[in-house]
């Protein structure tokens, strides 16, 4: 697996936020409201956190006056770091899908207070979507400055206990939240701090172990867990480290990015507007060769690399149907 610590992603070129950029320039963004979400489609990362940044000027009120239709979503965001650019970069997914996200920011390392039952804008105005950002500074910054595996998992122990706690707590208390947790990335650069392999491969035990016990959260009512490991499994870097030194913010923009476009899925989710249909081609996209043309027996069905990428996707459809998923051929 490619190392966290190093990105070897290139993001696209050519789409940009400009047109709506200019929108907001304008003035029309709230006018040419529907408009956004096609300016939006196929932006990279970078471009739709620009339009993410000027669609936040905007106020849902504006937009339901002019678009009464369009679904809205409140979003509120806490962790233990600063979360720089998150806020516009899910300001702009959920606008990719049709919505308008209000998206507030807690302040600075509130995640335990906000999840408490305090005076807090968690509590006082519960948000329909409430993330919970934790990166590996809230383990490194409470470990002793010469510390051992043991150390790391006391820290982890008692991280984890109290998340669960906190989060049980908050569902009950608010019901029509959906809490949206995230596994929390191990470090490159920690685990290279330990000299034998064997105490490494403990630290990777110990904090996978940790990690597991985030995913079982998902268990509860209202509980999202994002499996942060596999946003960063084909080798985008997870902390930018002058970032991290200098801004506190411990989570690389590009992992960031990759999160808040999860966060739009459960959005969309959260507002009813899941895709229900898998529509498909069936020629060269299910199978090789046109079988109108070519008929049943000019089909490619050998054991050759090309049919191996039909049947490949063949395997996905069937997953996805079997899951309820409705599948039409578009031919």
């Amino acid at each position: 697996m490619p190392s966290p610590s190093h990105s070897s992603a290139v993001e696209p070129t050519g789409a940009s936020a400009e047109p709506v950029l200019a929108l907001h320039r304008r003035g029309d963004l709230v006018a040419e409201y529907p408009r956004v979400r096609g300016l939006l489609a196929d932006l990279p990362p970078g471009e739709l956190s620009k339009a993410g940044r000027a669609l936040s000027k905007i106020k849902a009120r504006d937009v339901l006056a002019s678009h009464p239709g369009t679904p809205t979503i409140t979003v509120g965001v806490t962790g233990n770091a600063v979360l720089s650019g998150l806020s516009a970069a899910v300001t702009a997914q959920c606008a990719r899908h049709g919505l308008f996200a209000s998206v507030d920011e807690c302040d600075f390392d509130s995640w335990i207070r906000d999840l408490g039952d305090g005076e807090t804008p968690f509590s006082v105005s519960p948000p329909d979507l409430a993330l919970v950002v934790l990166d590996p500074a809230v383990v490194f910054g409470s470990v002793p400055p010469v510390w051992s595996p043991d150390n790391v998992q006391s820290v982890l122990d008692q991280r984890i206990d109290l998340l669960a706690s906190l989060v049980t707590d908050f569902s009950r208390r608010n019901p029509a939240t959906t809490l949206v947790l995230n596994t929390i990335p191990l470090p490159r650069l920690a685990a290279a701090q330990l000299t034998d392999h064997r105490s490494r491969a403990r630290l990777g035990a110990i904090w996978r172990s940790a990690n597991v016990r985030i995913l079982e959260l998902a268990e509860l009512a209202g509980v999202v867990v994002v499996d942060t490991e596999t946003l960063y499994f084909d080798g985008i870097a997870v902390t930018e480290p002058r970032l991290s030194v200098y801004a506190k913010a411990h989570l690389s923009p590009e992992l960031l990015n990759r999160y808040a476009r999860e966060v739009g899925h459960i959005a969309r989710q959260r507002v009813g507007r899941s895709k229900k249909i898998l529509a498909v081609d069936l020629d060269g996209t299910l199978w090789g060769g046109v079988l109108g043309d070519d008929g049943v027996e000019g089909i490619e069905v050998a054991d050759t690399y090309r049919v191996e990428s039909f049947r490949s996707l063949q395997g996905v459809v069937k997953q996805l149907s079997a899951q309820g998923v409705l599948v039409a051929a578009e031919s």
